[in-house]
């Protein structure tokens, strides 16, 4: 999917309000004001400092127009696999970070993507025990059989003894593992708990593609296979890093723009972009 992109003087938003266009309540996300025009129901131009920007993007976040994952974050949405964090106007709040049930909920929808071409299409095939496996994730919660799966398919144990910890920011060690383990595991049929070595898919074991992970760290195969099955380059492979690009920061709160990244390029090895 390629986004089509083009960059107007500031003078055009004057055109569009006099043709008819209404100016949306302004906003400012991530730093960044953003005033939306609309021509009727259909959103035409974001102003900001010092352009108008045509789009056609899903979501409306103002990202840059040349974010590395900005075209992740919509082509989640093109394989509903979410609406984003926000319905009017269409917002996927890529800055935000990413909690422990948001990230099983897009973990588990595109594992089924991958795997039957469907989001829920695990229900009718593997459906989920109604039993807790979790003290703090109960029948009522509206995540839980997502959740349940993420345990039953071996993707996580939890934060701690029958914890799942589902309001708790994910990092982007847990976000390397969750999404290259439902990629293996649909790609493997490998269906067990704890997940099975069986499962296990080569990395190159030489040269560390981060400075921070050698490759006798602990996460070295993890963030290996991050580069690997997403195909990107280290230094854009993981945003947020406070050491910089080239570093992998393990332990950092990852971000959702991050794990729209790992479903994609990871789980669903979408290359439609």
């Amino acid at each position: 999917m390629k986004a089509k992109k083009h960059w107007l003087p500031l003078m055009v938003a004057g055109l569009l309000l006099a043709a008819g266009g209404s100016r949306v309540a302004s906003q400012t996300l991530s730093s960044a004001y953003v005033e939306h025009i609309r021509l009727g129901d259909r959103l035409v131009a974001s102003v900001g400092a010092p352009a108008v920007r045509f789009q056609d993007w899903v979501f409306t976040d103002p990202w840059s127009p040349y974010h590395p994952f900005r075209k992740f974050a919509d082509l989640m949405h093109s394989h509903a696999i979410t609406n984003g964090c926000w319905l009017n106007p269409p917002q996927f709040c890529a800055d935000s970070d990413i909690t422990r049930n948001s990230v099983a909920v897009f973990a588990i929808r595109a594992w089924s993507v991958r795997r039957w071409g469907a989001p829920e299409a695990w229900s009718q095939h593997e459906p989920h025990s109604t039993v807790p496996y979790f003290d703090d994730v109960p029948p009522s919660h509206g995540d839980f059989k997502y959740i349940q799966k993420m345990w039953e398919l071996g993707i996580t144990a939890g934060c701690g003894y029958r914890r799942y910890c589902p309001s708790h920011t994910t990092s982007n060690k847990d976000i390397a593992v969750f999404s290259i383990r439902a990629r293996t595991l649909a790609d493997k049929n490998c269906v067990a708990n704890p997940w099975p070595s069986t499962c296990l898919v080569p990395a190159n074991q030489t040269q560390a593609y981060f400075t921070d992970v050698g490759t006798q760290h602990p996460n070295f195969y993890w963030a290996q296979l991050a580069v690997e099955l997403q195909g990107m380059n280290p230094s854009v492979a993981v945003l947020g890093c406070p050491s910089g690009p080239g570093y992998f920061c393990g332990e950092t709160a990852s971000k959702r723009a991050q794990i729209a990244a790992f479903v994609v390029r990871t789980i669903l090895a979408d290359e439609t972009y």
